[in-house]
C-alpha cells in the first residue's frame, strides 16, 4: 500500500555511521525532542541519502501510530491487509533528491507512477509496517498450516502403530491356536 507524501513526516539528520539498521535504531533517540508526542508515536524509517567521511545523511520519515492504526483498520474492514506501507510518491521524489520537493511535489505522469510503483515493489524505499505493525498473516497461514501437517502425522504414526499391533496380536492368537 502506498501512502501520499503529505501523509508523511520528514527530517533531514546527519549521523557518524552508514549502518541503515544502526540507524534505525538511534532515530527514535535523535529525533525525539522533534516530534510532537514524541518519538513513541511514530512509525520511524530512514533513507541514506549519502555517505561522506564515516557520515550519513539520512532523511528520516514518519508516520504517526494513531494514523497508521487507522489505515489498517479501515482496511481490515474490507478484509485487506497489506504486507507493505510505503510512498511510491516519496519514490518518486527521491530520483534527484531536492528537499524543496518533500515541500512542493510535483504530479507524476501515468509513466512515472508505473516507473516509481514497479521500482517500490521490488526494493521498498521503506516500509511502515514494522515493530508493533508487522505483517504476520502469512507466518499465522505457515504455522496453522505445520500445526494440521503435525496432526496429520501423528494420527498417521498412531494408525501404523496400531496396525502394527493388531498383526502381532493377531499372529500370537495364530500361534497360540496351533
Amino acid at each position: 500500500m502506498s501512502l501520499p507524501l503529505h501523509a508523511l513526516d520528514f527530517r533531514l539528520i546527519e549521523l557518524p555511521f552508514s549502518d541503515r539498521e544502526k540507524i534505525l535504531s538511534v532515530l527514535p533517540f535523535e529525533l525525539d525532542g522533534f516530534i510532537l508526542n514524541g518519538a513513541d508515536s511514530v512509525i520511524l524509517d530512514g533513507i541514506i541519502l549519502g555517505t561522506n567521511e564515516g557520515k550519513s545523511r539520512v532523511l528520516a520519515v514518519y508516520l504517526g501510530k494513531s494514523v497508521l492504526v487507522k489505515i489498517i483498520k479501515r482496511l481490515g474492514a474490507f478484509n485487506i491487509d497489506p504486507k507493505v506501507v510505503t510512498s511510491v510518491d516519496l519514490r518518486h521524489i527521491m530520483n534527484g533528491f531536492n528537499p524543496e520537493r518533500l515541500l512542493n511535489p510535483v504530479d507524476m505522469s501515468p509513466e512515472e507512477r508505473i516507473s516509481a510503483v514497479t521500482a517500490e515493489i521490488g526494493n521498498n524505499l521503506t516500509d511502515f509496517r514494522r515493530g508493533e505493525f508487522l505483517y504476520t498473516k502469512d507466518t499465522e497461514k505457515i504455522k496453522k498450516s505445520l500445526r494440521l501437517t503435525a496432526i496429520l502425522g501423528i494420527a498417521a504414526v498412531s494408525l501404523f502403530a496400531l496396525s502394527v499391533t493388531l498383526k502381532a496380536v493377531s499372529a500370537r492368537n495364530e500361534i497360540s491356536a496351533i
